[in-house]
Order: structure tokens, then sequence, then C-alpha cells
């Protein structure tokens, strides 16, 4: 009697070493499994220094975050499994690539990518590769368990594109009078194509409202320039982004016009025409003479004896972190205490 639980004791201690042999097993495969998708290899090319951490969440674990993991993913149709969750972390931008696996079927089902300042980017999910077996048929007590099976994943047929847009653009003048033009233009380009590129304000700007957007019709680079007007003197912020063919979206940029309180009034021309037999040729001037600066009206200097209109003629004039440098507003820089000006 006593030997019999003995043995019966010394199977189920090597049953449990066995299954947990198992586990571990299964774990470094998955993990050959994540690494051999063509979306984890180009993450990997991108960020070579990337770590790979991977657990294995039970159903306790996933119910409690599965409608951010549904989310995240952009599919509601995400089931409460037990799921093994592999995060690639970059640690030189802290970019991160999150795959979850169903541990049952081993079927890799999203993958999310994340980055500073930008939301997280849902990953179409396709691969092509074998999970090899990881353990051999053994037999306790007669009874024999069978090694792991193989699972065999469809093969990829369209190249994903992880690349996001990129953007930039300017505002001129930045700090114009009230009805005075002012310029927003926007440069975006990608790898594949850009869809378009959009902006909003934090007031509404005359004929626009507060929103505009333009269609870029998946061609690249795209470039578009707006021209507005207030009549409304006071700070105004504007916030563009570009979107790409498939959806991903640039960093956003910003930007702020600072409508002056006095009203724009253009310069007053005065046309002098040539007296030669041959051609003719016009030069706009403005009306009023002058032998200085003094002579002249606000963000105006005097030269050959007349007042012509500049972006600035002292650093108070220019908005944000900018300074008049050549009667234009220049940026200064940004270093990690803030602005060089």
């Amino acid at each position: 009697m006593f030997s019999s639980r003995l043995a019966l004791l010394c199977a189920s201690v090597f049953l449990i070493v066995v299954i947990a042999a198992g586990c571990t097993g299964q774990s470094f495969g998955v993990d050959s499994l994540v690494k051999s998708s063509p979306q984890v290899k180009a993450f990997l090319a991108e960020y070579p220094n990337a770590k790979l951490t991977t657990n294995l969440l039970g159903n306790d674990s996933i119910s409690g975050q599965l409608e951010q993991i549904r989310e995240q993913c952009d599919n509601n149709d995400v089931k409460l499994y037990s799921y093994y969750k592999t995060v690639l972390t970059d640690p030189d931008s802290n970019t991160k690539l999150t795959v979850w696996t169903n541990s049952a079927s081993l079927e890799t089902v999203c993958m999310v990518r994340e980055a500073i300042n930008q939301k997280p980017q849902s990953i179409p999910v396709e691969t092509t590769t074998t999970l090899v077996p990881t353990t051999a048929a053994f037999t306790i007590s007669s009874t024999t368990f069978p090694a792991s099976s193989t699972t065999t994943l469809p093969a990829s047929t369209v190249t994903p594109d992880l690349e996001f847009p990129t953007i930039k653009g300017s505002m001129s003048p930045s700090n114009p009078a009230r009805g005075q033009p002012f310029n927003l233009t926007i440069d975006a380009n990608d790898d594949r194509a850009i869809k378009s590129i959009s902006w909003t304000s934090s007031k509404p700007i005359q004929n626009y409202g507060q929103s505009g957007s333009f269609d870029c019709n998946n061609k690249k680079p795209c470039s578009n320039t707006w021209i507005f007007t207030s009549n409304e003197s006071g700070i105004v912020q504007f916030s563009a982004v570009a979107a790409d063919s498939s959806g991903k979206e640039s960093s956003k940029l910003s930007f702020e016009a600072n409508i002056q309180t006095f009203e724009y009034k253009p310069p007053t021309t005065t046309t002098i025409s040539a007296t030669t037999t041959t051609k003719a040729t016009t030069t706009t001037v403005s009306s009023e003479e002058c032998s200085s600066k003094s002579d002249c009206g606000y963000k105006q200097i005097c030269s050959n004896k007349k007042c012509v209109d500049v972006e600035c003629t002292t650093d108070s004039q220019c908005s944000g972190c900018k300074r008049c440098s050549s009667n234009s507003c220049v940026s200064c820089g940004r270093g990690p205490y803030g602005c060089y000006c």
C-alpha cells in the first residue's frame, strides 16, 4: 500500500514538472512565432536594439482590460480568452510594438504600435510562418501525452504600411494687422501617398470658420497654402495634421497668429513710366517720402527716400520664439531650457 502511494506521488510530481517545462517551451515557441512575422521583422529592422518580453495572461487578467484591448486593436471581435502578450520596446525612442497571441490556437489576433506624442496605431496582422513542435510525447502510469501540434499561418500577400507621414509648414506674417492677409503653408510627405492635409483654429477665420482641409488625391509630396484674414485682434492658434492613404496621421504642427489692434492699410502706389521709345517699365513705391526711419510709420523703413513696409523693425513686433533680423521675424530656436531669445 505504501509503495503504491509513493509511486503515485512520484508520478504526480513528475507530471507537474513536465507540464511546467512544456509551458516554458511554448513561451519560447511564441517568441519565435512573433519574430518571424513580417511586421515584427520590419520593426526590429527599424529598431535593432528593441527588447522582447512575453507574458501569458489568463482569462481573469484579460477580462479587466478587454475593452481597452479592443479599442487599441480597433476590433470589437476580440474574444475573452487567455493570450500571450509580447512587447517589443526600443529603449532609445520608447517606441513599442505589442503583439497579442491566442494561447490556444497560437493565432496572432492584434498588433499595436505606440510612440511618444502619437496615439496607438493598430497594424493589420499578416504573417507567414510555421511553429515548430516544442515537446516530445511521453508516458506516465500508462497515460500517453501527445507531442505539440504544428500550426501553419497563412502566407502574406500585402506589405503592411508601418511609416507615418511627415509634416512641416510656416505662417507669414505671424503678426498681421486687422484685415491684413496672412498665409498658412503646409508641406506633407509619406513613403506611399498623402490622402489629405487639414487644419483647425482656436477662433473663427473669415470665410473659413474654424477648420479646413485639402484633398491631396493620394499624391506625394503634397503642399497647400491657405490665405486668411481676421478683423478681430488677439491670438489665434492653429493646428495642422496630414493623413496618408492608410489612414495614419502625422504628429500635429502648431502655429500662432497674433492679430494686431490697428487696421491694415495697403500702401498707396505711384506708377512711374520710362520715356524711352523702345519699352515702358513700371515701379511700385510708397507715396510717403522720407529722409530717415523716423519719417515712416509703423513697421516701415526708409529706403531710397521712400517708406517701405517690412515685417518688423524691433524684436517686440515678433511673436512666439522669434526675433527681428534684417526686418524679418526669424526663429531663435529652442533648447532644453526653453527659447534661446
